[in-house]
């Protein structure tokens, strides 16, 4: 299966993947789409100024949830998250190599729309908020997450705002037992026009994960002068 991952900045959504998660996804391209019916399964859940998480499926219809942050703020700016999505994936094979149970053969993948602490502007493209989003909100937010990958059917999409070696103590991924397979692969462009790129979206799995990922790329845009950049992904 064919997958893309994108926390949005204002370019192009490509709908050439068979499941599509995006963060910070702009409600007009949601009606957009909705309107040329072009697509099996849309599901949108605004976080705050009309931008929120969304899930897309192009040929299927995987039942997906959508859950709301334990700790966040209320009418803050379009670039800040809140909730999050999981959808059910059945008939998913497994490693060969591996041995698991044949009853649950399905995966889960997480898509999280995760704010960021508002006295790091770095990843900022939007005007801010006078409210303030904590580091204890930021961290509560991308632990809940986290906790959530526990079994090793389990994927996590979502930008934590850091790169590995820089997240907080408690979201540290190798003690939790966790790997980013995006790890290597920069997909932000800093403001500031010196095309200086970092890795901050993630795909996160158990280290022993039944899943097999590969084919991570960053699907750099045209016209896009700073922000993030999708990452595309097999599974």
């Amino acid at each position: 299966m064919k997958m893309m991952t994108y926390q949005y900045s204002n370019g192009d959504i490509d709908l050439h993947y068979d499941y599509i998660f995006v963060q910070r996804c702009p409600d007009i391209f949601v009606k957009a789409l909705n309107s040329m019916n072009i697509v099996e399964s849309i599901n949108f859940q605004e976080c705050y100024d009309k931008h929120g998480v969304c899930t897309i499926q192009s040929r299927t219809k995987s039942a997906v949830e959508t859950h709301e942050f334990e700790d966040f703020i209320e009418n803050i700016d379009s670039t800040q998250g809140k909730n999050y999505q999981i959808i059910y994936i059945e008939n998913y094979q497994p490693r060969q190599h591996r041995v698991v149970d044949t009853q649950n053969q399905g995966i889960k993948i997480i898509n999280a729309s995760i704010s960021y602490p508002t006295n790091n502007t770095e990843d900022t493209l939007f005007e801010l908020s006078p409210r303030e989003i904590t580091k204890d909100i930021y961290l509560s937010q991308v632990c809940e997450v986290l906790d959530l990958v526990t079994d090793d059917n389990t994927i996590l999409v979502a930008d934590l705002h850091s790169e590995d070696s820089d997240l907080p103590e408690e979201a540290q991924l190798e003690p939790r037992g966790l790997i980013n397979h995006a790890s290597d692969i920069d997909s932000f462009n800093k403001p500031g026009g010196k095309d200086e790129w970092i890795s901050l979206q993630k795909i996160i799995t158990t280290e022993n994960s039944n899943i097999n990922i590969s084919k991570v790329i960053c699907k750099k845009q045209e016209g896009v002068p700073f922000g993030h950049h999708p990452l595309e992904f097999t599974i």
